[in-house]
């Protein structure tokens, strides 16, 4: 009896010491992507900080708020590592409770809305450089400017949406 516990212990630590040698290692990424932020279609009405990351350049929109005025800048990083400011402007509030908004048409290129009568754009015309101008002034369409995304307009006060006559306001759809 006593050779058989003897053998029955050698047999326990002999399997006992193949499962405690075994080695599992895991590994962790401490990488964390941010999500791109600067999506199409996306309308941005309060500060903060929007991305987009393209995997050659990434794009960084500050926009910052203080009582009578909206700052925005736009800049670019390259993956080799050099940054530039691309654009950036100021919009001045009529209220601190105007409706502005930056509209994202796309990660390079941006509608900016005062909230009452005016409507810039910035948009990129090469990698480095980028052209701002304004598309309504004090109420006014001015000429020469791109297509105003039909989304956008339809965000404006309605006086400015008359502006575009051939834009067809949303119409509620029923719920099921």
């Amino acid at each position: 009896m006593l050779n058989f516990l003897r053998l029955l212990l050698c047999l326990s630590l002999a399997l006992l010491a193949s499962t405690a040698c075994r080695k599992t290692s895991t590994t962790r990424s401490s990488t964390v992507a941010a999500p791109d932020t600067l999506i199409p279609g996306n309308f941005i009405t309060n500060g903060g900080v929007f991305i987009h990351d393209d995997g050659t350049f990434a794009r960084e929109l500050t926009v910052s708020t203080s009582s009578g005025a909206v700052s925005y800048k736009l800049g670019s990083t390259e993956k080799s590592g050099s940054s530039a400011d691309l654009s950036g402007n100021s919009i001045r509030l009529s209220t601190s409770g105007d409706p502005w908004f930056v509209f994202v048409e796309s990660p390079v290129s941006l509608w900016v809305f005062d909230g009452k009568d005016e409507l810039f754009y910035d948009y990129q015309l090469s990698k480095v450089r980028y052209h701002g101008r304004q598309a309504i002034a004090g109420g006014r369409l001015l000429p020469d400017i791109p297509p105003v995304p039909h989304d956008l307009i339809l965000r404006l006060p309605p006086e400015l949406q008359r502006l575009f006559p051939d834009v067809v306001p949303a119409v509620k759809r029923p719920s099921l």
